[in-house]
């Protein structure tokens, strides 16, 4: 069980305008809809309660001489996920039930759109995942050292009220990290790369184009002659690479792929852990 974040509790309201084509007045196909930017309020909810996730996985490992290699099946699924809504989605409701408290019309057109945060989401991913390791010797005093993860994701799917979210998902991710460590001292060059996939929330009108970041850490183990005392320290996004943005439309609503850490730029970071 995992309870809510502070910012799903107590987060202030906030607003956006996506797109959102009106179905209770539109009855030919999705594709043909006039799509209008619509107010949605975005609310937190207090009453949140913990979420459930469920694993399931099977695989094994083999050793080629210096190489380590492991391959793995996976399936994650969660329930009782804090989630919104897609306002595409609310809109359906209302024009499946005829009214919503969800939607607030005047003279029948659409002035806002309350999304709240409920409690009813619910995920499923399963996939392979493909793992190798290897020690590439010694360079001058240092030990080198090669791993790289593959995973592919065959499923990916979210809900939100018993309703299929609109979203597509990359199905290839890589990590790589070449690293090289000294008495104490491991530092590591690491290299993550997802493919591309469509954008969902615009309609697949709209794509990601794939996304390769460098990170590179630090990290000093049992310091000051302290058992356990672990100093790590580097730069995240090293190349400030941009998050990907919407091929069809760059600058719409929805069309930043705000889950990758290049949101956030390049990132400076230092920490410490003390474990006993």
């Amino acid at each position: 069980m995992a309870p809510p974040s502070l910012a799903n509790l107590h987060s202030k309201d906030t607003v956006y305008y996506p797109a959102v084509c009106d179905t209770k007045n539109h009855t030919n196909p999705q594709a043909n809809c006039h799509i209008t930017q619509s107010k949605t309020l975005y609310t937190n909810n207090p009453d949140l309660e913990p979420s459930k996730s469920t694993t399931l996985g099977f695989g094994g490992t083999m050793e080629l001489g210096p190489v380590s290699l492991a391959a793995d099946w996976f399936r994650i699924e969660q329930s009782d996920l804090p989630g919104y809504a897609s306002p595409q989605s609310i809109v359906d409701m209302e024009a499946q039930q005829g009214s919503s408290e969800l939607v607030t019309r005047t003279n029948d057109v659409i002035t806002e759109i309350r999304n709240p945060l409920v409690n009813t989401g619910e995920s499923r991913m399963s996939g392979l995942s493909l793992s190798g390791s290897t020690d590439l010797g010694r360079l001058g005093d240092m030990a080198t050292g090669l791993d790289v993860h593959w995973a592919y994701v065959t499923e990916s799917e979210s809900r939100i009220d018993g309703i299929v979210q609109p979203s597509d998902f990359p199905r290839h991710r890589v990590h790589a990290t070449f690293r090289m460590s000294r008495a104490n001292m491991v530092a590591a060059w690491h290299t993550r790369a997802i493919s591309g996939y469509d954008n969902d929330v615009r309609g697949g009108t709209g794509r990601f184009a794939p996304w390769i970041g460098h990170d590179f850490t630090l990290e000093l183990r049992d310091v000051f002659d302290m058992e356990g005392l672990a100093l790590q320290g580097g730069v995240l996004n090293l190349t400030n690479r941009d998050p990907s943005v919407d091929s069809v439309n760059p600058s719409g609503p929805g069309s930043v792929d705000a889950r990758l850490d290049s949101i956030r730029g390049r990132t400076f970071f230092l920490r410490a852990e003390l474990s006993w």
